[in-house]
Parts: structure tokens; C-alpha cells; sequence
């Protein structure tokens, strides 16, 4: 059975050494630990509500304990989970103003700037048949 790990309740804030944030990780929807970044440097802080599902999260990421392994693989997970979050904040943001598509092969993202609509739809799906609109999962 596969885990899936998620972020809840984020909250950031800004700091001398650039910002803050606090969180809770899930495994499968279910509170397993809540994870702090002071903003004061050095590796985040683990409050593990459920000890044992942290370290099994730790051993997925590299780190058998990641409330002891300081800077560990398991805190550049989180931090990447943070990134995810904040980029599709923004895609969501980009969505309300502009049509957004991908283009397997490319790296970047196609914009029309404009409503979504049905005609624009259609444009999208003539030009680049394999593309993916955006605004229909960003929703």
C-alpha cells in the first residue's frame, strides 16, 4: 500500500534569516507530526504525534529518524513539499487571468491571457493536440 504524505494547515511567516513556516504532516490524511522552520537557520523541528509513522516517513526519505538526524533527507522532503504548495498557489493565482497549458517535451507553461473557455478550449486542443490545460485540474 502506498503513502501518501501531505501538508495541512501551513502557515509562514517572516524572519531575520528570511522566513518561518509551520505545518502539519499527513500520511494518508492522518496527523502523524507537526513541522517547524523557526526562521532562525538549522533543521526543523519535529513535534511527532505519531512516532512511528514519522519514521517510516524518515526511512522513505533517507533518514530513520528525522526528529534526531539534523538536516536530514526527510527535512529536504518537507521543504520540497513547501515549494509544491507555494507553486500551485501560484498556478492558481496565473489561472484566474490566463489559460495555462503544458506541451509534453517542454518545461514550461504555454499562457493565453484571457478567461478560460470552451473556444479557447478547442484553440488549445487544435495547436497542440497532446497539450494539457491546466486550468482544468487547477480548479
Amino acid at each position: 500500500m502506498d503513502i501518501t504524505y501531505t501538508l495541512r494547515g501551513f502557515k509562514q511567516w517572516l524572519s531575520h534569516d528570511g522566513g518561518g513556516f509551520q505545518a502539519t504532516l499527513c500520511a494518508n490524511g492522518k496527523k502523524i507530526a507537526t513541522v517547524t522552520d523557526g526562521g532562525h537557520g538549522g533543521a526543523l523541528e519535529w513535534d511527532a504525534t505519531n512516532r512511528p509513522a514519522v519514521i517510516a516517513f524518515g526511512v522513505t526519505y533517507g533518514a530513520p529518524d528525522p526528529t534526531v538526524n539534523c538536516d536530514s533527507e526527510a527535512d529536504s522532503a518537507i521543504y520540497r513539499m513547501v515549494d509544491d504548495l507555494g507553486n500551485q498557489k501560484r498556478i492558481k493565482r496565473l489561472c484566474r487571468t490566463m489559460v495555462l497549458c503544458t506541451v509534453p517535451g517542454e518545461d514550461s507553461f504555454r499562457a493565453i491571457k484571457g478567461a478560460y473557455s470552451e473556444q479557447i478550449k478547442l484553440y488549445i486542443m487544435g495547436k497542440y493536440p497532446t497539450a494539457t490545460i491546466v486550468n482544468d485540474t487547477a480548479a
